[in-house]
């Protein structure tokens, strides 16, 4: 039987709830690993039920018609069995953590993604903004299941840069795959903006999402002048890139960029587990 859950998608969820963990606890323990278990099936869940919501869309998109629903190999019955299941096994991880504020979290995490932000990005094409609260929220329940606050401003500050960073991140997506939103009749921002403008709006909301990743090091959240100098150079090695693309070459690639910003991505987890154990 084919298998859902966006496991891609699901597994760096799981492991920015792993970085928040470490970066308070700063130890990698049983509960590290149950976390990062079950907020990556609890991910895998979601992801399984937005298969369900957008089985239509997903029948008319190119780089969607061969999921397992639009091309029959699973019937949406089966489908809900199986997010169901990831759901149940992924709570129930979470369960010896002992921490009803890490259950509510990953709980509101799942509705925000289904309840508020599938259904919204029929509506209108600029969901990606509150949908982006999804991001933020996976950092903020491991560091509350490692026992940080969550009134704590430092992982709001972290929070703030993976919510930022996953508009951009859509943009890019969005400039790569544009035409087949409109083959299934969903809202897109090339409907509002031109190319060029579309391009300098994922321009500066790149520049916004690199100035929230050097908040971290600015507000002192990391304590190594190695890590602090690695952070600033990548940044400062994205930004130039995407400006020289745009400006000098005049030729936007968003694939690259796309690519690059995940690298950014994966560099500040491990940087945050990291600092944990410094």
């Amino acid at each position: 039987m084919p298998v859902m859950g966006k496991f891609k998608i699901s597994l760096p969820v799981g492991l920015s709830a792993l970085a928040g963990y470490l970066f308070f606890k700063g130890e990698f323990d049983i509960n590290a690993i149950l976390l990062t278990l079950g907020i990556f099936l609890i991910s895998a869940s979601s992801s399984t039920i937005n298969h369900i919501q957008e089985k239509r869309e997903d029948g008319m998109m190119p780089r969607t018609q061969t999921r397992p629903l639009p091309q029959g190999l699973l019937t949406t019955g089966q489908a809900w069995l199986m997010s169901l299941m990831f759901g149940f096994v992924g709570f129930a991880l979470l369960i010896p953590i002992q921490s009803q504020l890490v259950m509510l979290l990953a709980f509101i995490a799942l509705l925000w993604y289904n309840v508020i932000y599938t259904p919204l990005k029929k509506v209108t094409a600029f969901a990606v903004i509150p949908g982006s609260v999804t991001g933020a929220l996976p950092p903020l329940i491991g560091w509350v299941a490692a026992g940080g606050a969550i009134t704590n401003p430092t992982i709001w500050i972290v929070a703030l840069f993976f919510f930022i960073g996953q508009i951009p991140h859509f943009w890019l997506l969005l400039m790569l795959y544009g035409d087949q939103y409109s083959l299934a009749n969903m809202p897109t921002l090339s409907k509002v903006f031109s190319k060029n403008q579309l391009i300098r709006l994922t321009y500066t909301w790149i520049l916004v999402a690199m100035a929230s990743a050097l908040l971290i090091p600015f507000k002192g959240i990391i304590s190594s002048q190695f890590i602090s100098f690695l952070v600033f150079f990548v940044v400062f090695y994205l930004i130039i890139f995407s400006t020289l693309m745009l400006f000098v070459k005049k030729d936007f690639q968003p694939r690259s960029i796309f690519l690059r910003l995940n690298v950014l991505y994966l560099l500040m987890m491990l940087v945050l587990s990291i600092e944990g154990f410094i």
